[in-house]
């Protein structure tokens, strides 16, 4: 049987009782340019998953030997969540990618180790860089009511959280939580609600100029802190940012260390509560409107065999709002039928 839930859109929830934390201004609009750079100058459009131990870095010290830019910037970030782990694994990209349903997890361990069960990190982050006009993807991300549990494989899903992409803006959740990309934007939405019915986007090759590359541009850093240290990789501190190439140094200057701004600083974005009676028809009856997004993996990383989440929101009208959104981060509750 599918699995089937029942999306509603509800009444205001303070801030602070949700899991996720969103914070706008935490890097300059210069920061972030110097940071895309690096991670520019190690791919052109995406950096694989590199691991750093926090515990290297000399914060006396304006080297950047060993750790990178991206690195102590990063650091930086954590210092001001008072986040105590020491091991952060770390990814770039520079594109606007469809990404479904999923948590994050220790790829090779549960490749090749599948009966140690799936490990998720401490906690997952989206640092957006540099995003397009047209780039409007938001992160979705899924809360369950076994999160702060730690559970890998629950779907017992209880709020649905929107959060736009902008530039300087953190994203931070518990590590073992849903998340998705939806490209385009309104995909998960059948077509009489404005969406397009499952069809995604499909990757192609991006030219220097284009559109991909410009107006749908989606730069973001993601990274993960781990209490210990997830299998298969080597410390990025044997394999160094080249901090001195022609890439950082032409035009950007990274003289010094790129640095977040100290916490007092952010913002704190402000999330809209989507009340169960905004939306509906003539008689102010809730109209249903189906959600439907793709799970990635295979059995066991989904939980389900099931190859998709299918839920059901209170307003189809509601529902284009918030993953239509360019920058309010929106909140709908999530029931169980």
């Amino acid at each position: 049987p599918t699995l089937v839930i029942l999306l509603l859109l509800v009444s205001v929830v303070p801030t602070q009782s949700l899991a996720t934390s969103v914070f706008d201004g935490t890097f300059s609009s210069q920061a972030c340019k110097q940071l895309n750079t690096a991670c520019k100058s190690l791919g052109e459009t995406s950096v694989r998953h590199r691991l750093m131990d926090r515990r290297t870095i000399d914060p006396s010290s304006h080297s950047i030997s060993g750790v990178g830019t991206v690195e102590h910037g990063l650091d930086s970030v954590l210092k001001q969540l008072n986040d105590p782990a020491p091991f952060v694994e770390w990814w770039w990209r520079d594109e606007w990618r469809h990404l479904d349903m999923h948590r994050d997890v220790d790829e090779v361990l549960a490749r090749d180790y599948p009966e140690a069960g799936l490990q998720c990190p401490h906690h997952g982050h989206v640092l957006y860089l540099q995003i397009g006009e047209e780039a409007v993807g938001p992160t979705v991300l899924w809360e369950t009511r076994d999160d702060e549990n730690n559970n890998p494989t629950s779907l017992d899903v209880s709020r649905m959280v929107v959060v736009p992409p902008q530039n300087g803006r953190l994203l931070r959740f518990p590590g073992s939580m849903l998340h998705s990309v939806p490209r385009p934007n309104l995909s998960y939405l059948d077509v009489e609600h404005g969406g397009t019915g499952g069809v995604i986007h499909t990757r192609r090759q991006r030219q220097p100029g284009d559109e991909e590359s410009t107006l749908r541009r989606r730069s973001v850093i993601l990274f993960n802190t781990w209490l210990s240290p997830p299998t298969g990789f080597g410390l990025s501190s044997s394999f160094p940012l080249p901090y001195n190439s022609e890439a950082l140094t032409h035009g950007i200057g990274c003289e010094e260390r790129v640095l977040c701004r100290d916490k007092s600083l952010w913002d704190a974005a402000l999330v809209q509560e989507q009340g169960h009676n905004d939306h509906g028809d003539e008689r102010g009856q809730p109209e249903l409107a189906r959600v439907k997004v793709g799970l990635l993996g295979g059995r066991e990383r989904r939980g389900t065999l099931e190859r998709h989440f299918v839920g059901w929101a209170s307003s189809g009208a509601g529902a284009a709002a918030a993953l239509g959104s360019s920058r309010n981060v929106t909140s709908l509750l999530i029931t169980q039928l």
